[in-house]
């Protein structure tokens, strides 16, 4: 009976030492990351956190999650519905030229961008005062999946570009 009584609280002691083991600090499981601090001000990062849950007001959104970095996200919808622009792009997919039609655009400076997915400005072309259609010529882009931006008077609009 003597060493039930031992084993009992020989088992309870060491679920409080267990126990007492345990940490309930943040941590994050990403696959990279560091730390730098120079000078008072210092920098934190991880790349691929998981997010756990966003909430939204229609005018605010809040991510709850370790650290959350700024993303930026290029559409091919117009960034606001008063900065639309007459432009045009065919074909779609394209293969060697492709047609960039302006429309209404007189006495206006145009710059047109094309990027990679990852970020990388392939070509840059610059139009004063664009006549209906301009020819942008591909044959020196690799295949593959583009964005095309388009910039006139603090307007902006981009289309996704598929190469063959």
């Amino acid at each position: 009976m003597l060493k039930k009584y031992i084993f009992i609280l020989l088992f309870i002691t060491s679920g409080v030492f267990t126990t007492a083991a345990q940490s309930l600090s943040p941590t994050v499981l990403s696959s990279s990351g560091g730390f730098e601090s120079s000078g008072g001000t210092s920098l934190s990062w991880t790349t691929g956190e998981v997010m756990i849950q966003s909430f939204s007001d229609g005018s605010a959104m809040l991510t709850q999650g370790f650290q959350q970095g700024e993303i930026t996200v290029s559409t091919a919808v117009d960034e606001m519905s008063e900065s639309a622009m007459d432009v045009q792009i065919y074909p779609n997919p394209v293969n060697d030229i492709l047609n960039i039609e302006f429309k209404n655009m007189v006495d206006q400076i145009v710059q047109v961008r094309l990027v990679d997915l990852t970020g990388k400005t392939i070509l840059t072309r610059e139009f004063s005062d664009p006549s209906n259609t301009q020819r942008l010529n591909l044959n020196s882009v690799s295949s593959g999946t583009y964005m095309l931006e388009v910039n006139a008077s603090q307007k902006r609009k981009v289309f996704k570009i598929v190469k063959h």
